[in-house]
């Protein structure tokens, strides 16, 4: 039994788990940071729809407008924020240049819908599997 050779495998294993942990946790703060909150005010117009009885309505509806499709119908719900150039991928060793590029600058961040979203993000990886097969 070469123990040399297991104690390679088991840090292996660490290292990939560990970075699973780091990622998601980081993933977390993003969806938490208070900084996405200035981008969504700003692609975000409110409305004062009549009630039934033809009164004004006190609560606004709130619709965002996607940057990439430039529509208006969208609620919170159904939009995202995006970063304009991609984060990349996570390595644990560039783990500072990660973050830096994750809570980045609020010019580097856009407000575009989960259709719109989910179609920039399938090119962007595509985009990056090919760039890995030419290396």
């Amino acid at each position: 039994m070469n123990t040399a050779y297991y104690k390679t495998m088991v840090d292996a294993i660490l290292e990939k788990e560990t970075e699973k942990l780091v990622r998601s946790a980081l993933r977390v703060a993003w969806m938490r940071w208070p900084g996405k909150k200035p981008v969504l005010e700003k692609a975000c117009r409110e409305t004062f729809p009549k009630n039934k009885d033809g009164s004004r309505r006190k609560k606004p509806f709130k619709f965002y407008k996607c940057a990439c499709c430039n529509s208006w119908e969208f609620k919170l719900k159904e939009v995202q924020v995006d970063h304009i150039v991609p984060v990349g991928s996570f390595k644990l060793k560039h783990i500072a240049d990660y973050v830096n590029r994750l809570f980045c600058d609020l010019s580097n961040l856009q407000v575009i819908c989960k259709k719109c979203h989910k179609v920039k993000n399938k090119l962007e990886n595509d985009t990056r599997r090919k760039a890995k097969t030419l290396l």
